[in-house]
């Protein structure tokens, strides 16, 4: 279903964003709806769940987990793990501190793009968490992934701007959630300041 059968003058467009700018992107009014992952700073902000997903490992073709039915957060113990410059989103995808209470292991703090980040790991330089879907059918053949046991899954919601009263996002998000999430309740999350 798309949002020009539920309201045919619509205009629909897309804008796609980078990791880190959902939030600036609805409060400074750039987009409308984002569909992204937590973490997220949630004030200001209306979130609905979507989805789960798995994360999973990102290795070097050539790294001694490559190849692995799976691993966990032990056998990456000591691994550099890619860092981010966001302090909420490094300590979720590096699972940063362990279950454990030690520090995830420092790795490189590569450009933001997500090509630059791949090489670093290609080059053996360390791993990364990773969503399971962000690593889709193509794969570059010098890079792997490995199922974490012991590691939750990563959120995908979609965000809206808090109290907004365009009733087209209303509309379009309520489509968007019949879409994209599967059968099952969704849950309100964050906050209505």
């Amino acid at each position: 279903m798309s949002c020009a059968v539920a309201t045919p003058d619509a205009e629909v467009s897309t804008l796609h964003l980078a990791w880190n700018e959902a939030r600036d992107a609805l409060l400074e009014h750039r987009v409308d709806i984002a569909v992204t992952r937590l973490p997220l700073r949630t004030d200001r902000l209306h979130v609905t769940p979507l989805h789960e997903e798995p994360r999973v490992l990102l290795v070097a073709a050539g790294h001694r987990l490559a190849g692995a039915r799976s691993a966990t957060l032990a056998d990456i113990a000591d691994e550099p793990m890619l860092r981010s410059t966001d302090p909420e989103w490094d300590a979720f995808w590096r699972v940063d501190p362990r279950p454990d209470g030690r520090p995830a292991p420092d790795g490189p703090l590569p450009g933001g793009a997500a090509a630059d980040r791949f090489e670093a790991v290609a080059e053996g330089r360390a791993v990364a968490i990773v969503p399971a879907s962000t690593w889709g059918p193509v794969q570059r053949p010098d890079l792997t992934t490995v199922p974490l046991r012991d590691v939750a899954p990563g959120q995908t919601v979609l965000v809206t701007r808090a109290g907004e009263q365009n009733p087209l996002v209303a509309r379009f998000g309520a489509i968007a959630v019949d879409v994209l999430v599967p059968p099952g309740p969704a849950e309100v999350i964050g906050s209505e300041r």
